[in-house]
């Protein structure tokens, strides 16, 4: 009897023990949960948020419906001219003015965090004295800029350039921002996607999820979105939920293989897990089909971030060299390396002079939009020469 007494004793103190300790494990989870860059990655539900239904009702209401934002509501507004393009103070009337270059790439291409009279665009249009049509939206994926460009059947430019910075490779495999990079840019931030069927891109269109199926989508993410790399329940990203804390266990346990896998430099690699590599060689080479077809020249600019440019003034090595020469051997594609420019240009003098912050992918300042703008002009007048060469 005693023994009895016993085996039931430690067996409600191990019951006791393990209900605090999940507990304790809850009550952490959601704490860490608030900040949504937690270290953990871990994933709080989008449907407990407040106003949520409502919200994402709006959303809905003006959201592009092909490229997700930005909402055609903002065109001819403070941001964007009629015509979708940044405001350019250089040549301000797309009625009167024909542009000569259109660009289409992310926040690096629409120089974000500068006046419209700092943008690389506009300056570039000074430079080259015509205007020039920008394109370029924040957050955008490669896949995102080359759909605007395939769509905006309006663009005549002679010339147009596929701004592609460091970091695109790795939302070109997303199709929700909010389990990319959490707490970044709009919280209803979907996106569409390509995927390689058979070496030939395949569109995943816009994901369509109904007000009515919000909370569904939060509670099983995966049946929605089934090509997202950064999905919950994924290899990265860890629902808090019962038991807590193997909930917790498994989210150290996602952190360590995520740290293997998820540095910019580990995605341009053939064998990366996402095949992010192979998947924007074939955008880059669509968009170049897409152009000649248009009778414009293609041209991709490849943008360093101030990390890259800094480990290869340390090791001499491009941590995206595979891509840049899987592009270079598209043939009729013009690829513009502006890192190399870079590297002369600062020598060994830090990239930090040219960007607003010291986090490795911050936006460039007013000089290195200006650099940039520099760099893009000149290899546009090496291009013209060449051309004019008998």
């Amino acid at each position: 009897m005693r023994i009895k007494k016993e085996t039931i004793f430690t067996a409600i103190m191990i019951g006791f023990i393990a209900a605090a300790i999940d507990a304790l494990s809850f009550l952490a989870g959601l704490q860490i949960a608030k900040d949504p860059m937690n270290r953990l990655y871990l994933y709080q539900k989008l449907a407990q948020e407040k106003d949520i239904k409502a919200n994402y009702e709006d959303y809905l209401r003006i959201r592009d419906p092909v490229l997700g934002w930005p909402s055609p509501s903002q065109f001819d507004g403070p941001m964007f001219d009629k015509i979708g393009a940044r405001r350019s103070p250089a040549f301000d009337n797309p009625d009167q003015q024909e542009s000569c270059i259109s660009l289409y790439g992310d926040s690096f291409t629409y120089s974000d965090e500068v006046e419209n009279q700092h943008a690389w665009g506009n300056i570039l249009a000074t430079l080259q004295n015509c205007r020039v049509n920008n394109f370029g939206v924040g957050g955008y994926g490669t896949d995102q800029a080359y759909l605007r460009y395939l769509g905006n059947h309006r663009d005549r430019s002679p010339i147009v350039i596929l701004g592609i910075y460091s970091e695109n490779i790795r939302r070109n495999v997303n199709q929700y921002r909010g389990f990319y990079r959490p707490g970044t840019g709009h919280k209803f931030g979907f996106k569409p996607r390509f995927k390689l069927v058979d070496s030939q891109l395949k569109l995943i269109p816009l994901p369509d999820i109904k007000v009515d199926d919000l909370e569904h989508f939060s509670n099983n993410p995966k049946k929605y979105l089934k090509y997202d790399f950064y999905s919950p329940d994924g290899i990265f990203r860890t629902r808090l939920r019962f038991p807590y804390s193997i909930t917790l266990a498994k989210a150290f346990f996602k952190m360590q293989r995520r740290d293997n896998i998820m540095p910019v430099s580990r995605f341009y690699s053939e064998t990366h897990p996402s095949g992010s590599l192979q998947l924007t060689v074939a955008i880059a080479k669509a968009f170049k089909e897409t152009a000649l077809s248009r009778n414009q020249k293609p041209i991709v600019l490849f943008i360093p971030s101030s990390k890259a440019i800094k480990k290869f003034q340390k090791t001499g090595h491009w941590e995206h060299q595979i891509f840049l020469d899987k592009l270079n051997q598209i043939e009729n594609l013009h690829v513009l390396n502006s890192e190399e420019k870079f590297i002369e240009y600062l020598g060994q003098e830090s990239p930090d002079i040219l960007f607003l912050g010291k986090r490795g992918h911050s936006h460039f300042n007013q000089k290195g939009y200006n650099v940039l703008a520099t760099i893009v002009s000149g290899a546009l007048s090496e291009i013209t020469s060449a051309q004019a060469v008998p």
